[in-house]
């Protein structure tokens, strides 16, 4: 008798669970996995080159201000020297995010030779 009057009560709750994860999902809080151009001139641009990567690593507390860790870099230079490329002909910028921002990864693939 008492199961059967929380059952709506659980079907609701269940239901908005499911609802709310599949929100947070689609606007990309629980995981966030992007690459776009970072260089927009692409005129007279060689292609089919392999991407060497380079990223900006960080960890945070979201809402907590100065809560942050970041470490390695971004630097489109030093990622050439790096990985021996003498001439870059285009880049990207691929962001992975993991619950808000709590782990972070901003990185840029260079293509060249």
């Amino acid at each position: 008798m008492l199961l059967e009057q929380q059952l709506p009560m659980v079907i609701k709750f269940c239901s908005f669970v499911l609802l709310f994860g599949i929100y947070l999902t689609g606007c990309g809080w629980i995981y966030t996995d992007t690459v776009q151009p970072y260089c927009i001139n692409m005129e007279n641009t060689k292609a089919n080159y392999p991407g060497k990567t380079s990223g900006i690593k960080a960890i945070s507390i979201p809402r907590v201000p100065g809560a942050r860790a970041m470490w390695s870099s971004n630097a489109i230079g030093e990622i050439a020297k790096a990985h021996n490329i003498e001439r870059v002909y285009y880049c990207d910028r691929e962001l992975f995010s993991v619950l808000g921002g709590l782990w972070s990864k901003d990185s840029i693939i260079i293509y060249g030779e």
